[in-house]
């Protein structure tokens, strides 16, 4: 779990719980660290504005890649970039509805 809360001189932090440091965010650079790779198929679906039944049936379809972790399926944010790019509208777009 990750709280966010306010630090010395008012900067946003990340504090985690159990280690109690803050770590400041930047928000012109990329924490790794702390952005998550993979996101639920719910969360992937509530990010496109779309229902999780439409991510399910792309990735039974093979049209979005998944990964399987243990019993969650999961869907990696680069993927869901990748869709969003080669779905724009003038662009080279792949059909998704089925």
């Amino acid at each position: 779990m990750r709280l966010i809360g306010f630090g010395v001189g008012n900067l946003p932090t990340n504090t985690l719980p159990a280690s109690g440091t803050s770590v400041p965010i930047n928000p012109n650079r990329s924490n790794s660290m702390l952005d998550p790779l993979t996101v639920s198929v719910r969360e992937a679906a509530r990010m496109l504005g779309i229902s999780h039944w439409s991510i399910l049936r792309w990735i039974r379809l093979g049209r979005l890649p998944a990964v399987k972790l243990g019993r969650r399926t999961v869907v990696e944010l680069a993927a869901l970039k990748r869709l969003v790019e080669t779905n724009r509208i003038g662009g080279n777009h792949a059909k998704l509805g089925a």
